[in-house]
């Protein structure tokens, strides 16, 4: 928001203008009390010399008036917390201090006094200046911060983004340095390593290859020719140039300025050489893996020290501390901020990224008429939305079931010829057949002799496609047993990938409960009961539908209607064992 707010993105249109006001609570300090100007807004301080002191923060938002058709914007203008939100976390990132909208977060963070003793316990123990007390913000501060502000909301979109939910990161790790130091240690290196994603890291030397594993490469390679020698080393350093560490230490050391180790070190305990650099980095990465992946705690070392020190010795290693890492990512991120492009990023709409937004998919009866863009690729979903409104019609939770498809079917009788392969023909087919069954007498489409037998033997052979328009249509289905268990086992490989044809989960559940159905009844009770269990968890948490199978697994023999289970009907399960066989479907015996 806080850049989509200094009106970059907008068209020229007249603009809705609403000021945003806050508080935000702080150990921040000023001696002269008058505003503070900036291009996002106005800081007021606090009057208040002793206790929490406050900033008043005024924002304002402009968005644009009218949608991209000409009509009036829906918003006019949001909460502002958001936009507020970016303001205090900018401000506590730039200055390393506490900048947050909650003063009971203020209070539990910020030390009680300004002497050493008061420094020595909680969070102002571990980080240097951000929980102290006071923070006298001086005029060289204000300075870089407006002109921090000005570079952050000058970026391309996407490296903005970026450097926000970096920003973020940070700051929300400082903040639990003292209640959990390890997730905050983990959430530093993964801020860094976000922004480093895009960054390329240089080709490996041998001599910087880890020193134990070239070890014992070096001596499975003993009395090999040099040439040969050069090419195993190669090959293993170009697997090690995309590892994410490297990555991770490459994009850290590719934005490290001169001054980290002279004007910004100045005041840092301990502040790590540059030659000590590189091996920390890779030991911090490999902290930040131990936790994600094995919830592996720091050192007490790292968080218990109270001189808040940079470095960290700890088995006889020279880390970076919480407070290194904390300055370390403070430089980084600065020096991403000046360097990234500059710019307007074309075809960004700035709605999208407004706050409270949310996407939901359209209901099927909305979009399924829309021939615009239909093609082979996008029919398996124009097939799955046409399944699910009929199914809502067949049910009475709809007047029709069915919409006016008349273009959409014209461009089916106009592409499916011309494509060669059956599985791109056939959500096609199965679209057609479904609406010849279903729709009105007269708007029923009268197909080609040709193109009629190429959508019937298409149909005849199993296929998920064919079966829904068979089981929806109440024609007894062609195929065997053996053929439909192959086809749920085809459709179980299917789902697991990314490109299964996407269809109502009854349907599905509703092969695998005939196949059980046909296992069962010829005594093949392991292979029916997981053809049982797989409908159930295709449909989790129906009750009706795990008592079924909890009632098969006793022995019993209920009754399911396979029909009332498809369209979602209440009913489906009969309470008595001998209900009406007719109710039930079962496929045929294997010839």
């Amino acid at each position: 928001m806080l850049q989509i707010v200094q009106g970059a993105y907008f068209r020229p249109v007249p603009l809705t203008d609403t000021l945003h006001r806050g508080v935000l609570y702080t150990n921040l300090r000023t001696f002269d009390h008058q505003a503070l100007e900036f291009m996002f807004g106005r800081l007021l301080p606090s009057t208040a010399f002793d206790g929490l002191r406050t900033l008043t923060v005024e924002a304002r938002e402009r968005l644009e008036t009218l949608s991209l058709n000409g009509t009036p914007e829906v918003l006019v203008a949001t909460s502002g917390d958001q936009l507020l939100d970016e303001i205090a976390d900018v401000i506590a990132f730039q200055l390393n201090v506490v900048c947050v909208r909650d003063p009971n977060t203020a209070r539990r963070l910020i030390a009680l006094g300004d002497g050493e003793a008061a420094r020595r316990r909680g969070p102002a123990s571990i980080l240097r200046q951000t929980f102290d007390a006071t923070v006298i913000l001086k005029d060289e501060a204000i300075a870089e911060l407006e002109a921090f502000v000005r570079e952050l909301v000058a970026l391309e979109r996407s490296h903005y983004e970026a450097v926000m939910r970096a920003v973020r990161q940070v700051v929300s790790a400082t903040l639990m340095v003292d209640e959990d130091p390890t997730l905050a240690y983990t959430l530093m290196v993964a801020a860094l390593e976000s922004l480093g994603q895009a960054a390329e890291p240089h080709s490996a030397t041998w001599e910087e290859y880890d020193h134990t594993k070239r070890a014992r490469i070096d001596a499975a390679l003993k009395g090999i020719d040099d040439k040969s020698r050069g090419a195993v080393r190669d090959a293993v350093l170009a697997n090690e140039h995309i590892g994410l560490q490297r990555r991770f230490v490459a994009f850290v050391l590719n934005h490290i300025e001169p001054c980290f180790y002279r004007k910004e070190a100045g005041a840092a305990i301990r502040p790590i050489p540059a030659q000590h650099l590189r091996k920390a980095l890779k030991q911090a990465y490999a902290i930040r893996s131990r936790n994600v992946h094995a919830l592996t705690r720091l050192a007490p070392e790292m968080f218990l020290s109270s001189d808040r020190s940079d470095t960290v010795w700890v088995e006889g290693e020279t880390l970076l501390g919480l407070e290194g890492l904390a300055r370390l990512s403070r430089h980084v991120i600065r020096n991403y901020v000046t360097r990234a492009p500059k710019g307007v990023t074309k075809n960004f709409d700035y709605r999208s990224a407004l706050p409270g937004m949310v996407r939901a998919r359209l209901a099927s009866q909305y979009w399924i008429h829309n021939a615009a863009g239909f093609d082979h690729k996008r029919a398996p979903v124009y097939l799955n939305g046409m399944l699910s409104f009929l199914i809502e019609g067949m049910s009475g939770r709809s007047e029709t079931g069915l919409v006016d498809m008349k273009s959409v079917l014209d461009r089916i009788e106009a592409i499916a010829p011309g494509l060669a392969r059956r599985d791109q023909r056939i959500p096609m087919v199965g679209m057609m057949a479904l609406w010849n069954e279903f729709a009105p007498v007269d708007d029923r489409r009268s197909l080609k002799k040709k193109l009629q037998r190429l959508f019937d033997s298409d149909l005849s052979e199993p296929s998920m496609t064919a079966f829904a328009v068979a089981l929806l249509a109440g024609r007894g289905l062609p195929w065997g047993l053996d053929a439909l268990h192959a086809l749920s086992a085809a459709r179980t490989s299917e789902r697991s990938g990314n490109s299964a044809q996407p269809m109502p989960a009854r349907i599905d559940a509703a092969l695998n409960l005939l196949v059980a159905d046909g296992l069962l009844g010829r005594g093949d009770r392991d292979a029916g009961l997981a053809e049982l269990a797989r409908a159930v968890e295709t449909v989790p948490g129906l009750d009706d539908l795990v008592r079924f199978e909890e009632r098969i697994r006793a022995g019993d023999n209920p009754t399911l209607d396979l029909r009332k289970f498809i369209l979602s009907q209440d009913g489906f399960l009969a309470e008595k064992a001998d209900a009406d066989p007719s109710d039930t479907v079962a496929p045929p015996d294997d010839e």
